[in-house]
């Protein structure tokens, strides 16, 4: 739903959008009174009328407009997405404040039009905040807090080694494999279901799956949220097609889903199940009369699925790059594991105290590119005052992670891969764990314990094992290449920009 489509929507859909045009410029006036007597709304660009800014911000890279935002008007910034107050958050400063000391206002979630006709009314991570909410997040945090993790690492570990023998193979599916070393980690952990086919139809699911969360933003929400009779119109309406790819999306939500819900309860059944977060969830609710239903916890592990397989991916997939355009790290990288642990073993989750410079490197991975640079957004259920700014109820409040992570006071020259960053004058881990990638507050991510494990087992095991090296032309020489990226909810680098711009070469041929 890029600048273009908006624009084509706002000439053709007639005089029903008459009215609505009407009741978004009514609505703008009110909103602006609020603010005539008190502290003023937060910096920000100059907005259209009923438009406002939301042709100047596109939808696909929204990041970028917001970070040069923060250049000219500061760390809050103020700006309308037709009728819609988003307020973009571009420091660590201002989201501690907001986000985690005053979560009483900040921990609802805006209403996306595009969430439920795209099927993704289930996923309680865009859930309101409410009691629908705070249940499915107790439900999930019973089988993911931190000290509960240590339960999944076996599963970890063995899709670790099994990424491995694949590689070892075929080098050549790297960025294939990646994916299938996620998704397979996350069913196994959630579902208990173990695969190592990249055309697995539940692998395969979750892909799809994904694909369609890109649609899940304040930017792709804006045309929806002023035309909502779009999606009633004929298919054969000129320039629109939402209805029919939401249509497409909902089979894909449904399938995702059910499918791998149904084969944990066939297995329990059966009594042939292995222990996973679903089984243990409903052998350990079964015979509890209260809000743990069946339904809850088949759409919590749909969610748990979603958060934790394409973000893995998408870091391990900057890893590589990042190794293949700085060899000097990946070479340090590797001479740690060498020399802590040898070349007679993998490493495992119990080595990661005495390997920090791994640590530094996945942390840099995460600053350098963060996968996804504008996190879920808020919402504010009451008006706020921050730094004599008015911040109004019902606001949009983006988190900025691009622009944290290019704050030039905490990481100098930020554009520059540089892990030793995250280490002291010792070579030992700093403090700053990059929390921000993972959210604040009561919306901070849940499955981050999980996401961390999975992230590191697998980065250690591929740099002990692999090293990874520019293409090289027929004269011997590297080839040079600019990576391309994907954009919209996730941003990691196109697999297929870079397949054949790199060469995976076997290290220490240690057998997993």
């Amino acid at each position: 739903m890029d600048n273009a489509t908006l624009r084509v929507a706002l000439m053709g859909v007639g005089s029903a959008a008459t009215v609505l045009v009407g009741l978004a410029l009514v609505k703008q006036l009110l909103a602006r009174r609020y603010t005539s007597a008190g502290p003023s709304l937060p910096p920000g660009p100059p907005p259209l009328p009923i438009v406002g800014n939301a042709l100047e911000v596109p939808s696909d890279e929204a990041w970028l407009t917001y970070t040069k935002w923060q250049k000219q008007y500061g760390d809050i910034v103020y700006c309308r997405l037709l009728g819609t107050d988003v307020v973009v958050l571009n420091s660590e400063k201002v989201a501690e404040v907001l986000l985690e000391r005053r979560s009483r206002i900040y921990s609802s979630r805006p209403h996306l039009a595009t969430r439920v006709p795209f099927g993704w009314g289930f996923h309680f991570v865009f859930e309101e905040y409410g009691d629908k909410w705070r249940t499915n997040r107790r439900l999930f945090h019973q089988s993911f807090r931190e000290e509960m993790t240590m339960h999944y690492h076996p599963f970890l570990q063995r899709s670790s080694h099994q990424l491995l023998l694949n590689l070892r193979r075929d080098p050549a599916r790297l960025f294939e494999y990646l994916s299938l070393f996620a998704n397979s980690a996350m069913l196994s952990s959630i579902y208990g279901y173990e695969t190592n086919d990249v055309h697995d139809p539940f692998v395969r699911n979750g892909e799809k799956a994904f694909a369609t969360l890109d649609v899940i933003t304040p930017e792709k929400s804006v045309l929806l949220e002023l035309f909502p009779f779009i999606l009633d119109l004929p298919d054969w309406f000129p320039g629109i097609a939402l209805q029919r790819h939401a249509r497409a999306a909902r089979r894909v939500i449904h399938d995702y889903i059910e499918k791998p819900f149904q084969f944990t309860m066939k297995n329990l059944q059966a009594e042939a199940s292995f222990p996973s977060m679903l089984s243990d969830s409903i052998r350990r609710f079964a015979h509890r009369q209260d809000e743990f239903s069946e339904n809850m916890m088949k759409e919590v592990s749909a969610a748990a699925f979603t958060g934790g397989a394409e973000t893995t991916s998408s870091t391990l997939l900057v890893l590589v790059l990042a190794m293949v355009l700085h060899p000097d790290v990946q070479r340090r990288a590797q001479e740690e594991i060498a020399a802590t642990i040898g070349s007679v073993r993998l490493p495992a989750l119990e080595d990661r105290p005495a390997l920090p410079y791994i640590d530094a490197v996945i942390r840099e991975v995460m600053r350098w590119q963060p996968v996804v640079p504008l996190a879920v957004p808020h919402a504010t259920v009451e008006n706020d005052v921050y730094d004599n700014y008015f911040i109004p109820k019902g606001s949009t409040v983006i988190l900025n992670t691009w622009a944290i992570s290019r704050n030039p006071e905490k990481y100098p020259n930020p554009e520059t891969f540089d892990p030793g960053r995250f280490l002291d004058a010792d070579g030992q881990l700093t403090e700053d764990g990059v929390k921000w990638n993972f959210g604040y507050g009561r919306r901070i991510c849940p499955g981050r314990h999980l996401a961390e494990a999975g992230v590191w087992i697998s980065a250690a095991c591929l740099l002990a094992t692999f090293s990874f090296l520019k293409a090289k032309d027929e004269s011997g020489r590297d080839v040079e290449f600019e990576p391309k990226w994907t954009t919209g909810l996730n941003h990691a680098p196109w697999y297929r920009s870079l397949a054949a711009l790199y060469q995976g070469k076997a290290r220490s041929c240690t057998e997993p």
